[in-house]
This record gives C-alpha cells, structure tokens and sequence, in this order.
C-alpha cells in the first residue's frame, strides 16, 4: 500500500527495515526452512529495491541487506536507548508516579518501550545469563 500511494501522490517511499523475517520463518505455513528463508530474502530484497530509501538500525542490518541484494540507498540510525540517562531517577518522582499509579511502594515497576514478545525475552534471558 505504501509503495501504490507514494507512486500515486509521487512522493518517496522510505522504509524502515528492523526485523529479519527469516528468524521468524518458522511461523509460515510452507515446507522447508530454506524455501521459507529464501522467500523472506526474495520478499524483502523485493519491496527494498523498490523503495527510494531504507533506515536500518545497525550497519549489520545494512551489511545484511546488500547481502541479499538490496541496492537502495539506507541509512544507519540507532534505535538504542541511552542507557546511562535513565540509570539514576529522583526518589521523589519515583514516588510520585507509584502514588499516581496506586503501585505498592515494595513492588518494582518495569518500563518497556517495544513490542513484547517470546523472543524478545528469550534473547535478553541469554544475553543476561551470558554477563
């Protein structure tokens, strides 16, 4: 849809490329691991090409990408967090917002700004396990 409405207004189409499809190949209905793979390459080579710009998070997703074939301009840009930032908070504004919230001061309170999902937490729990 988005490359049908970027040629009809004839505007560019930029995509943002975070997943590698082929980690979750699993999930297609198709026989073969390999079949399965080189369809998410093919789709996603496919759909890059086509596009006037692609954004990637890393430059191994930039490197992945010309590996498969993509000749479309990107652009590396982070989506990290800076880490050491939000490292420190005030105790009264952690207090405040358990107030607001109604959270028992005992209880932790976790923040996630991302898609949470089974993977997601089986790569943290392998990376933490590993530190």
């Amino acid at each position: 849809m988005g490359l049908f409405m970027g040629r009809r207004l004839k505007v560019p189409v930029i995509y943002t490329y975070h997943t590698r499809l082929e980690h979750y190949a699993h999930f297609v209905p198709l026989p073969g691991a390999l079949f399965r793979n080189l369809i998410s390459h093919y789709l996603i080579k496919r759909f890059s090409n086509r596009c006037q710009g692609v954004i990637v998070p890393t430059h191994s997703a930039e490197e992945y990408l010309r590996m498969i074939g993509v000749k479309t301009p990107t652009l590396v840009q982070p989506t990290g967090i800076d880490v050491a930032r939000f490292a420190q908070v005030e105790g009264s504004a952690l207090e405040a917002l358990r107030e607001q919230l109604g959270v028992d001061p005992a209880s932790k309170i976790l923040v996630s700004v991302s898609r949470i999902s089974r993977e997601k937490y089986w790569l943290y729990a392998g990376s933490h396990r590993r530190a």
